[in-house]
């Protein structure tokens, strides 16, 4: 109606809501407030009434983004098939550590032997944090490493929860810094509701974990400090850089919302739904009316029940000849008339009918939606062994196109494991903090990659390829 346009346009212009990222940013502003100075202003009573309320950080319009893009991103093969190969990539074959140095006036890379430092990072988990790190970062664009200490207030263990489960508190009322994160499976049941004056419920401690979020700038300061030494773990956060959001996002992250990952997990749903729903005839077969009776005259009187049999009889006959492999190029007879003008009159005529799903336009559409898909994951389809995008069948590559295309997958990957790496460089900068050792304060980590050699058969199956990390 007209009256509820006009409430509804009303009320638009009452109050203005700015949506950044699916909800990352909810500012309001009253249409009778003045404009807010050149540097900003914060109407800190009224944040402390929603940091009360509600502390967590939303992640999407209603906190729960990471379900909603992961519901669709599992009915997308291309997708999880090109994750994965990505996460192999990311993964590698081994660690080792090294340090820069000279030789012969060159600056390069010095491996280091040192099995005490392989060993504490195998016993504080650091094997399974970087396995899992390499799944997390390409698919979230977040890691959230939790550093637990021991009671001599060292590092006991680096361990990572689901990205999909990390919140950040809002930033305080009083400082504005970001001071927690909080951890949970439950933010898409809505327990981010139930937080009481800002502090989690005492019925939902074992639903939530909250940690104290270390300053990227001093966290070896912060992790000794005497004030930090209440808490026994500590967070940390890294994240692709995205512009003008606290949270990071993984490129792949658009394909959602411009919906070219729902035509990739829906194409097969809909071939499926035409092969369900599709009529299975093949002919239509016209027979004259006048012959049909002819043909019921020469039989004798019969009854109705007689005359659909004789139909149903005629019908079969000519399905056992029309279907089947056997019965391919066969022949047919039929009878034919002419008419009073000297026409001929087929008493028998056959319509072969028309299979629109094989001119169906989804395929070239999934075609597109696949390349769209790898685009973003910044893996060639080669080495998946599919199409290129746009082109004919067989022209996935050669075997040397495909190794390039691996190796060149490795070289580009390295500033991911430089960010994966980050929680090593911390524990590292912790664990060496009073010791002058540059062999221990200086460590590199990296990864080995192998490269297939396709040259001749004479050259062994796999190079081992030293790639910093």
């Amino acid at each position: 109606t007209k009256e509820l346009f006009k409430q509804q346009v009303a009320q638009s212009l009452t109050m203005v809501t700015v949506n950044h990222y699916k909800g990352l940013v909810d500012m309001s502003l009253s249409k009778s407030a003045s404009p807010p100075a050149e540097s900003g202003t914060v109407n800190t009573t009224d944040y402390r009434k929603t940091f009360n309320l509600c502390p967590v950080l939303y992640l999407g319009t209603k906190n729960n983004f990471p379900n909603e893009i992961d519901d669709e991103a599992k009915a997308s093969s291309v997708l999880e098939g090109g994750m994965k190969v990505l996460n192999d990539h990311l993964r590698g074959q081994e660690f080792f550590l090294y340090k820069y140095g000279y030789v012969d006036g060159k600056r390069t890379i010095i491996e280091v032997e040192d099995d005490e430092v392989m060993d504490e990072l195998e016993e504080i988990g650091f094997y399974e944090y970087w396995y899992n790190a390499c799944g997390e970062l390409p698919k979230w664009g977040n890691l959230w490493p939790i550093f637990r200490m021991n009671s001599k207030r060292e590092i006991a263990e680096i361990k990572l929860y689901d990205s999909m489960w990390n919140r950040f508190e809002r930033p305080q009322p009083s400082n504005g810094k970001t001071e927690n994160i909080y951890v949970s499976a439950q933010w898409p049941n809505n327990i981010h509701l139930q937080f009481i004056k800002g502090e989690i419920p005492p019925n939902l401690k074992n639903w939530i974990f909250k940690y104290p979020l270390l300053d990227p700038m001093i966290y070896t300061d912060q992790m000794g400090s005497s004030a930090m030494k209440k808490y026994d773990s500590f967070a940390a956060h890294i994240k692709y850089h995205t512009s003008g959001s606290i949270y990071g996002r993984a490129p792949w992250h658009s394909l959602y919302l411009n919906r070219w990952l729902g035509i990739s997990g829906k194409v097969p749903e809909m071939i499926m739904r035409y092969y369900e729903a599709a009529m299975t005839i093949n002919y239509l077969i016209y027979v004259d009316n006048d012959w049909l009776t002819k043909k019921f005259e020469d039989a004798g009187e019969l009854t109705a029940e007689q005359r659909t049999e004789k139909v149903k009889d005629l019908e079969d006959s000519y399905e056992k000849n029309l279907k089947g492999g056997e019965n391919a190029f066969k022949s047919l007879m039929l009878t034919s008339k002419m008419d009073q003008n000297g026409n001929q009159v087929k008493n028998v005529t056959f319509e072969t009918l028309e299979n629109k799903i094989r001119e169906t336009t989804v395929i070239p559409d999934s075609q597109v939606s696949d390349g769209q898909i790898l685009f973003t994951l910044g893996v060639a389809p080669s080495l998946m062994g599919a199409v290129i995008p746009g082109g004919k069948g067989g022209e996935g590559g050669s075997g040397s196109n495909i190794r390039e295309a691996s190796l060149a997958l490795q070289m580009r990957l390295k500033p991911d494991r430089d960010l994966i790496n980050t929680a090593f460089y911390m524990w590292r900068d912790y664990k060496f903090r009073n010791i002058k050792d540059r062999n221990k304060t200086k460590l590199m980590i990296g990864v080995r990659d192998y490269a297939i050699n396709t040259l001749d058969g004479a050259a062994p199956a796999a190079a081992k390829v030293t790639t910093p990390a």
